[in-house]
C-alpha cells in the first residue's frame, strides 16, 4: 500500500488587493462629501465676514450674520467641518492601504461621521445665537463640543482598530504621524475646554491656554495629518 504524501498548506494570510481595500472603504466618501459641503459653507461665511469689514451695513438687519458671528463660524466650519473631517477620512484610508487590510468598522464610521456633522451644526448654531465661549477656534458651546468629542471617540477607536489589523509588521512614517494626531486632538481639545470653559483659569493664564490650544491645533493636529498625506503621496507619485 503506497503511502500518500500531502504538501504543507501555507497559513500566511493573503493581503487584499488595492481594489478590494478601496472597495471596502467606500463609506469614507460620506465624510469626504460632508467636508466639501462644509468647505462651501465656510467659504460663504468668510465672504460675508470679509464684506462686512468694509461695508458694515450689508445684511445689517440680520442679527445672526454680524461680523462677530460670521468670522468664528467660518473659521470653525473650515477647521472642524472641512479640514478635520476630511483629514480623518484620508487617514483611515491610508491606514488600510499601508496596513494592507480591508476597512474595519464601516457602520461605526458612518455613525461617527453623522454625529460629527451634527456636532459641527450644533456648534455653529450656538455661535449664531450668541452662545459662544469667546475663545478663538474653541467657540463651540457645550452641546456641540460634547457631540463632536463623542463622534471623534468612535472614529478614533475605529482608526486604531484598523491600525491593529495591519498585515505587515513594519510601520511607515505616515502611520506614525496619524497615530500622533489621533492622540493630540482629544488631548488638546479636552484640556482647553476644561481650563477655559468648565473650570476656567483666571487672568492672563486664559490667554496662555488659548494660545497653547491654537498652536497645538494647527501644529500638532492639522500639520500631522498633512505630513502623513504628503509622506504617502509624494513617494507614490514620484516613484
Amino acid at each position: 500500500m503506497n503511502g500518500s504524501t500531502s504538501s504543507p498548506v501555507s497559513t500566511t494570510p493573503v493581503a487584499p488587493t488595492s481594489a478590494c481595500i478601496d472597495s471596502s472603504a467606500r463609506v469614507l466618501l460620506l465624510p469626504i462629501v460632508s467636508s466639501l459641503l462644509w468647505l462651501v459653507i465656510s467659504s460663504v461665511l468668510a465672504l460675508i465676514a470679509s464684506v462686512k469689514l468694509h461695508s458694515p451695513t450689508v445684511l445689517a438687519d440680520c442679527s445672526w450674520l454680524t461680523y462677530g458671528h460670521t468670522r468664528p463660524a467660518a473659521n470653525d466650519a473650515f477647521v472642524y467641518g472641512f479640514v478635520s473631517q476630511a483629514g480623518l477620512a484620508v487617514a483611515l484610508w491610508m491606514l488600510c492601504r499601508l496596513g494592507r487590510n480591508t476597512l474595519v468598522g464601516a457602520l461605526p464610521i458612518a455613525i461617527g461621521t453623522i454625529f460629527w456633522n451634527i456636532g459641527v451644526t450644533f456648534g455653529l448654531v450656538g455661535i449664531f445665537t450668541g452662545h459662544t465661549t469667546g475663545f478663538d477656534w474653541l467657540e463651540f458651546p457645550k452641546a456641540g463640543s460634547f457631540i463632536l468629542l463623542a463622534a471623534y471617540g468612535v472614529l478614533g477607536v475605529t482608526a486604531l482598530l484598523n491600525f491593529r489589523n495591519r498585515q505587515p509588521d513594519d510601520t511607515y512614517p505616515s502611520q506614525w504621524y496619524i497615530l500622533g494626531a489621533l492622540f493630540w486632538f482629544p488631548w488638546l481639545f479636552t484640556t482647553a475646554r476644561m481650563l477655559l470653559v468648565q473650570f476656567p483659569v483666571r487672568g492672563v493664564t486664559q490667554l496662555a491656554v488659548s494660545g497653547w490650544f491654537t498652536n497645538g491645533l494647527f501644529s500638532l493636529w492639522l500639520t500631522s495629518l498633512g505630513l502623513a498625506v504628503l509622506l504617502y503621496f509624494i513617494p507614490k507619485i514620484s516613484n
